[in-house]
């Protein structure tokens, strides 16, 4: 099976998963009287990504976003290689305001070398998402987006 294959395979094993987890979130924030303005929505460009966003008076503030991140669009990538069918992937939660501030994100061992599982290794996938869910919890995300989202400033 090619890399991209492969990719597109984890894409379609994962997606229900991700789905919940980011309605649950969404979900939260509703509850708590935040304005979410999307439905999850799904994007491809270097990875696979899901998101929605919550609104301030109006405005885009905050993204809630997954991705599937895969180690070739994260590192030099040497593309003589391109055919290489290995590579490693990681799951990543990042919570964002709308000029970039980080207001939260969990990511697995990031920035040591075990955030990566090789693509090839369907256990350590499982596991490694298995671990990634249960650090995704939604009362937490949604207090972090009300403790941030005062502070978050539009610019038109």
């Amino acid at each position: 099976m090619t890399y991209v294959k492969k990719i597109e395979a984890l894409k379609n094993r994962y997606e229900g998963r991700i789905k919940a987890i980011l309605t649950g979130i969404a979900d939260d924030c509703r509850l708590s009287g935040l304005q979410v303005d999307s439905e999850i929505s799904h994007w491809c460009d270097e990875y696979h990504w899901w998101f929605f966003n919550i609104n301030k008076d109006g405005h885009l503030a905050v993204e809630v976003k997954i991705s599937i991140s895969e180690q070739r669009a994260f590192e030099d990538f040497n593309e003589s290689n391109e055919d290489n069918e290995t590579g490693g992937i990681g799951f990543m939660i990042d919570i964002m305001g709308v000029n970039g501030e980080v207001i939260g994100r969990i990511c697995p061992y990031n920035y040591t070398p075990e955030v990566w599982v090789n693509i090839d290794d369907a256990d350590g996938i499982t596991a490694r998402f298995d671990e990634f869910e249960n650090l995704c919890d939604p009362d937490s995300a949604v207090e972090l987006i009300q403790e941030n989202l005062p502070k978050i400033v539009h610019i038109e």
